[in-house]
Parts: C-alpha cells; structure tokens; sequence
C-alpha cells in the first residue's frame, strides 16, 4: 500500500495548514484546497484516502461536496 493522501478542504488558511502540519509528522501526503469547488475537483479526479471538509465553504458546503463525490464515484468509501 502507498502513501496514505488526505484532502484538506477549508477557507481558513490556518485551518488548512495546522492539519497539513499536524498530519505530515505521520508521513500522510496532504492536499490543500480552499474552497469547495477545487476540492471537489480533487476529490473526483484523483485518489484521496480521507477528506476533511468544511462544513460551511462560501461556495459548496462539505456536505455537498460528500454527496457528490459518492454519486459520481459510488466505489468510494465515506
């Protein structure tokens, strides 16, 4: 098994880069997005282990996002 990719989907810079900071000390590859649609995009066109979303995102809520990504890839488990 590879290295293990997280998605890190939120407005707050600080947010974003205290789990990035958090997380890299295990050895995870992290993605950083900062708003929904460019994690959206991630999320549906490569491979990401786990996503941290956002609930509240000024353009797509976290929960769209979710909803979303198990429609179009229904082999993903949330």
């Amino acid at each position: 098994m590879g290295q293990i990719k997280i998605a890190v989907v939120d407005d707050e810079r600080a947010i974003r880069n205290g789990c990035k900071i958090a997380l890299s000390e295990f050895g995870f590859e992290i993605g950083l997005f900062e708003n929904g649609q460019d994690g959206l995009r991630a999320l549906l066109g490569d491979n990401y282990d786990i996503a941290l979303l956002d609930l509240k995102l000024p353009d797509l809520d976290g929960m769209e996002i979710l909803r979303t990504v198990r429609r179009q890839k229904p082999g993903v488990q949330f």
